[in-house]
């Protein structure tokens, strides 16, 4: 091989070599960028858990909140009832008539423990 042919295989093996380191680079580039996102895609599944467990959390607190608000609004009712029956009670002519005798009672009890 005459000396024109090896400075033409010495420059492209220069080149060859060049271009592997460039692509070398570019591997050496692209596993870390897919070692990053791998480590994105971890997070994000385990925030995407969390936030299911959130919802699910957050739908039972619901379902607890509608059920106490079921028993308020029944205890509302309920007192609403017994306070028109104590009303009732309170409008009969026996409670009128015997207001006096509960009136004595009263004073006379405070008498006793005093």
């Amino acid at each position: 091989m005459d000396t024109q042919e090896h400075d033409i295989t010495a420059g492209y093996t220069e080149q060859l070599a060049r271009e592997l380191e460039v692509v070398r680079a570019q591997r050496d580039h692209q596993m870390q960028r897919a070692a990053a996102l791998s480590a994105q895609l971890l997070q994000s599944e385990a925030a995407l858990a969390d936030l299911e467990e959130l919802r699910s959390r957050n739908e039972q607190l619901a379902d607890e909140l509608e059920t106490a608000l079921d028993e308020v609004e029944s205890a509302y009712r309920q007192i609403a009832n017994l306070t028109a029956e104590l009303d009732a009670v309170h409008a009969t002519v026996s409670w009128r008539v015997t207001s006096v005798l509960r009136a004595v009672r009263r004073r006379t009890k405070g008498q006793h423990s005093a």
